[in-house]
Order: C-alpha cells, then structure tokens, then sequence
C-alpha cells in the first residue's frame, strides 16, 4: 500500500505479490481531483479493504476483491480524519478516526463500528474535553479488548497515549507515558505480548529523534509508575493487588484500607461491564481468594461508600 503523485494529487496504490515477491496485480485508485492517503489494509469476508483519508474530504474506506478490482468505497463526512480498520471474527468491524474542530484547535479519536455493509452501528468519542488526542494504531484481542496507541497533549507536549476499551467501545482506561520528560514523543504502533501485555512503539520529536519501544503491561504500566491516569480519578486512600496476573483463573485480592467506615466492598467486573462477585470488606487489611470463570479481562474494585477507592486489572489465560 502507498501513494502515486496523480497530476497535482495523490492516489492511492496497492500491489499483490506472491511469497516471492514477485508481482502478481497491482491497482491505483482514490478519490478524482483529491489527494489520498492509504494507512492500513485488513481482510474482511475474502476482500482487501483499505482505511484511510481523503483530503477536504474525510475518512475513506476501500474494498478491493482478489483481482485488485475496487468494488465498493465510502466516504463517513461526519468526521474529518480516517486512520486504521481492524477486523475481528467474533467482534466484527471497527475503524478509527478523528473529529476536528480547526477552529478551536481541537481533535479526538472516535471509534466506529462498521456492519457488514460498511454503516455505522455506533460511534463512540473519547477524550472529547481535551486540546488535542490522536489514536494511531488499533489491537483486538480474543476477549474483545481493543488497545490503542497514539499521543496526547498535555499542555503543549505530546507524550504517549495508551488506551483501551472493551468491543461495545466503553473506556476501560488509559495511561500516559513519558519518553524524556519535557520531550515530545508519541506511539505509532501496538502489539500483544505472550504474558498478556503489549508493545508500544513509536519516536520522539526533540532533541534526541529517539525511535521508542516501550513494554507496558495489560494495563498499560511499564516498570516504572504510570506518569498520568487520563480520565481516571487519583487514588490515594487504599492498596489493592491481585496476584497471579495473569492468571489462569485463581487467585488472590489482596490489600488495605485507611479506614473502613460505611459500606465497603471488592467488586469484580467483566470486560463488557458485568458485575461478576461483591466481596464485602470488614477490616483494613483484607485477603481473598476467589476464582474468575472465563478467559478475558476483568476490573477489580475497592468501593467505599459508593466511591471508587482502588482499581486494578485482572487477565485471566
């Protein structure tokens, strides 16, 4: 996939090789009079389809048959900037873009979930109170959590945006990360490792034009603490681990609290929302074993009078 100066424009062009490298098709296409740019190509129902952007225009999507034939493309003009589709057998069809307010120097990622028609079945912003929050790169997993990678401007410097949400696209959280402090840096790139964290890569601007790889784990911390919680409240007042993570479906909440006063309780979540097990806690230093009932990504929370207290995330393999 790559672009072809076109007159005074660019189009779009995508080449078919065998394992060998030795061409088989190739096709140029895009938008007449418009300049395209082409930023990931998925399979979906034995077709190529290409995210990406056109420019005055918005997001773009191509689907491409076998023979480099363009049978179908769409234009979503309710947002203004398109980046990556991914594709998931069980979860279906997602592709990310931005909505842009020039004006007010203004941009945030949406993610949409496309049919097999290529309409939107819902939309969801994030990040809409914020100066400037772009998403790169997209991953899903076999539990339906999707991690993406990107920037965001904290006050004038861009530094690594890391967030994730489950496959109806509600916030499981997000992370920021520093490169150098007072360096901007941003990731272009996700990927899963095999203990059930990720690989973010990506670059720094200034003054070192650093490349940057980072290994975070399912919740987004490297090995050192997370510089910033974005959209997640700052929690002080209790300690909460549970260990092994990842598990295979046992193990232990343990942890403390600085007082125990009113209603107070461990409540466990699923990666759609559902609230699994309440535990009530009795006194300030508590433990639990307990056992989860399927593979995926769950939520545990210390609640304390109807307060979020603690958090963390649970991996079950």
């Amino acid at each position: 996939l790559g672009r072809v100066q076109n007159a005074s424009t660019f189009d779009l062009f995508l080449i078919n090789t065998d394992l060998q490298g030795n061409e088989r098709w190739r096709t140029i296409f895009g938008e007449p009079g418009k300049s395209d740019y082409g930023f990931a190509i998925e399979y979906f129902n034995d077709k190529v389809l290409v995210s990406g952007n056109t420019q005055n225009v918005g997001p773009h999507l191509f689907e491409i048959n076998g023979m480099g034939t363009v049978d179908f493309d769409t234009i979503y003009s309710n947002y203004d900037f398109g980046r990556v589709i991914k594709y998931n057998s069980t979860y279906g069809l997602y592709f990310l873009v931005d909505k842009v307010n020039l004006g007010v120097g203004h941009s945030h990622p949406v993610l949409l979930k496309l049919d097999s028609g290529y309409n939107i079945s819902w939309a969801k912003e994030y990040f809409t109170q914020e100066t400037f929050t772009y998403l790169q790169q997209v991953n899903i997993n076999d539990q339906g959590t999707l991690s993406f990678a990107g920037g965001f401007d904290q006050g004038n410097l861009l530094t690594g945006l890391f967030f994730q949400t489950n496959h109806l696209g509600d916030s499981l959280g997000s992370k920021l990360l520093e490169h150098i402090p007072g360096e901007r840096a941003q990731f272009h790139d996700v990927r899963p490792t095999s203990d059930g964290g990720y690989i973010l890569a990506g670059d720094a601007y200034t003054p070192g034009m650093d490349s940057w790889i980072v290994k975070v784990n399912a919740w987004g911390c490297d090995n050192v603490p997370c510089i910033v919680s974005v959209n997640e409240p700052e929690i002080s007042k209790g300690e909460l681990k549970c260990y092994p993570n990842p598990t295979n479906g046992s193990g232990t909440i343990l942890g403390s609290l600085s007082s125990v006063n009113g209603e107070s309780n461990i409540k466990v979540f699923n990666s759609i929302g559902q609230l699994i097990q309440t535990i009530p806690i009795t006194q300030k230093d508590f433990e639990f074993q307990i056992s989860l009932p399927s593979k995926g990504l769950y939520l545990v929370v210390i609640m304390q009078n109807g307060l979020v207290i603690q958090q963390q995330k649970w991996v079950v393999q």
